[in-house]
């Protein structure tokens, strides 16, 4: 807008200089009257961009997700000289936001559900006045989408050491998105406890000797069965000189099934096992497949009836093959009508006790 004050004043000027001036004074009139042209301009000028809209100073900020993954986020600015409709639109990303009104503190968008992919930016433009406008462009990404679990760190604090056959330090366990339930430990595959969330990530559990000379701990977010971490360690309580045993090999038949097949549930004893921690069965020149140590039994089979042949089961350990026990059964047979037999019955005396003897 022009200042008429200021043009009215450059008349009152230029009018004192209007009447032919003298020779003396020609010159120096119009050196005044063009100075105050250039004044006049100048002040023109200077009313002209005071009084254009400005719009500085934008800023973002995002809120939490709430639970159906939307954001709101709250925007403000600085307006000088805004339009004569006093309105302005918010727009970012090809997305209109809406229409507002100049003069409060700050103003809140959405909601709406973020692109995790995307780079967010704010645009404030004066509804009378395309360019008279401003924007904010987030750094962060918005994004309200979970990410995966994952257990980065797994560790102890002391140098394990055995204590009474049991493995003894404080473990260190963290990680990203977890479910903050707790953990479940695993040693060489096989489970060995289950430990309740610790804001300070630290806990103090111990592990029985698993009697191999290395041995894998692995985590899992109790919540999360894929969430996991496994580490390779030195057994403090191993002893080199103890040797591998499997004892007390035991089957049990479970029902046969119509096509006369049945299976076989194998357990026993061990100590001291290789360092794989796995075994194989084998029997009858059949080879039952390999296993891991540490479960309460081992189904094997399915086995075809034959009320003709005695079926062996021989358990080996991987890396020690002098390591190895049997079991014997007597002839799977599933025919019903089979006459009942007992065979190959025998007595072992045992000692004597106050002169009385045992069998």
């Amino acid at each position: 807008m022009f200042d008429t004050q200021a043009v009215q004043r450059f008349y009152f000027f230029d009018s004192l200089f209007s009447k032919p001036p003298s020779p003396i004074k020609k010159i120096n009139s119009m050196k005044l009257k063009n100075l105050f042209s250039a004044l006049l301009l100048i002040s023109l000028f200077t009313l002209t961009l005071s009084a254009q809209c400005s719009i500085t100073d934008v800023f973002a900020e995002a809120y939490n997700c709430n639970d159906q993954g939307q954001i709101f986020v709250d925007i403000e600015f600085d307006i000088d000289n805004p339009g004569a409709s006093n309105q302005f639109t918010i727009n970012g990303n090809g997305t209109s936001y809406g229409t507002f009104e100049y003069g409060q503190t700050f103003y809140t968008v959405g909601p709406f559900i973020p692109n995790c992919d995307l780079e967010y930016e704010f645009v404030i433009t004066d509804v009378d006045d395309n360019e008279c406008s401003g924007f904010y462009v987030f750094n962060d990404v918005l994004c309200c989408e979970e990410g995966e679990c994952a257990i980065t760190t797994l560790d102890f604090g002391p140098n394990p050491v055995c204590v009474d056959g049991l493995i003894v330090t404080e473990w260190l366990i963290d990680g990203e998105n977890l479910s903050e339930v707790g953990f479940d430990i695993f040693i060489n595959n096989v489970f060995e406890t289950y430990v309740e969330w610790n804001n300070d990530a630290w806990y103090d559990f111990d592990i029985e000797d698993p009697g191999t000379v290395v041995f894998t701990i692995k985590v899992c977010d109790n919540d999360n069965e894929d969430c996991c971490i496994e580490w390779e360690l030195e057994n403090p309580c191993y002893d080199g000189n103890e040797e591998c045993s499997i004892s007390e090999v035991a089957v049990e038949q479970q029902d046969c099934n119509d096509n006369g097949f049945a299976f076989f549930h194998l357990t026993f004893e061990y100590d001291n096992v290789g360092d794989d921690n796995q075994f194989t069965v084998v029997g009858n020149g059949n080879d039952y497949g390999t296993f891991e140590y540490g479960a309460d039994f081992y189904e094997i089979g399915p086995i075809e009836s034959n009320c003709d042949l005695e079926l062996e089961f021989i358990v080996t350990d991987v890396n020690l093959n002098e390591c190895s026990e049997y079991a014997g059964y007597g002839p799977l047979c599933c025919d019903e009508n089979t006459a009942c037999s007992i065979s190959e019955a025998s007595v072992e005396q045992q000692e004597c006790i106050d002169g009385v003897a045992f069998f």
